[in-house]
């Protein structure tokens, strides 16, 4: 929320229904495991430089991305409905 990312609260142990939770975060940490997979063993980065790099990360998610993540929010809310509010496969 600090870096202007929405974030909708959800109750502890609250089936994942953020598109945010089971889609975006999955492309976000294979695109940042990429950035890195060449670096040096030795190579660090602070805390600025891996926010900076995570949040161009995100803003740079491509539409496809975010319309496929969006468009997946339907089959998960009546997954989510027949489950009277648990769990599903899908979390």
């Amino acid at each position: 929320m600090e870096n202007g990312v929405p974030v909708i609260p959800l109750p502890k142990r609250s089936p994942g229904l953020q598109a945010l939770d089971y889609t975006f975060h999955d492309q976000i940490r294979r695109q940042m495991i990429g950035q890195t997979a060449n670096w040096p063993a030795h190579r660090t980065e602070t805390v600025e430089e891996f926010t900076a790099r995570l949040l161009a990360t995100y803003n740079g998610l491509s539409e496809a991305c975010v319309n496929g993540g969006c468009k997946d929010m339907r089959k998960r809310l009546l997954a989510v409905h027949a489950a009277e509010g648990r769990h599903t496969k899908l979390d």
